[in-house]
């Protein structure tokens, strides 16, 4: 009987915190589909993350993406995005090492804003990687109709311990 009683109150208790987080527009309210088109090693580097909601501010970021001080300009034209249904958004890792990768894990819309969620796994203990000095970056189109409200993102770092080579 204690049981099914402290077991009604979780339950009521659990139902009360969702209802909270529901009014106060702090939960996720779905999940953005993205379309990740461009990656890699980037001659921009210094970390940034940026949004272009027309083709002008595409074509900015690209530039800062494909030129640096001393080298010529990348001639690889930007892709061709349709900013009547899409917008950008452009992370970029600054200097770093190819052995810690940043990726766009996930987007994610709350009542108030768009968060973009980027994982950035972290080597751990008897890892062993040849380090290549990289500056990473990843750009990925989302709808639109998204573009209403202000774009955040959140770094997700992750320890990762490699097995010791000695067994």
């Amino acid at each position: 009987m204690k049981g099914a009683v402290l077991a009604g109150l979780l339950l009521a208790s659990c139902a009360a915190h969702l209802l909270a987080i529901a009014r106060d527009g702090s939960g996720v309210t779905g999940e953005i589909a993205f379309e990740d088109f461009a990656g890699g090693n980037s001659r921009m580097d210094s970390p940034a993350f940026l949004v272009a909601y027309s083709e002008a501010q595409f074509r900015r970021i690209w530039t800062l993406h494909t030129t640096s001080a001393g080298i010529p300009p990348d001639p690889q034209p930007p892709p061709q995005i349709d900013f009547s249904k899409y917008l950008v958004i452009a992370f970029f890792g600054g200097g770093g090492s190819l052995c810690e990768p940043y990726r766009i894990a996930g987007v994610h819309e709350y009542p108030q804003k768009i968060t973009v969620e980027i994982n950035h796994p972290v080597q751990g203990r008897n890892c062993t990687c040849i380090t290549v000095l990289a500056t990473p970056y990843e750009m990925i189109k989302i709808a639109r109709v998204a573009a209403a409200k202000p774009i955040d993102y959140v770094i997700t770092s992750q320890r990762g311990d490699c097995k010791d080579a000695r067994h």
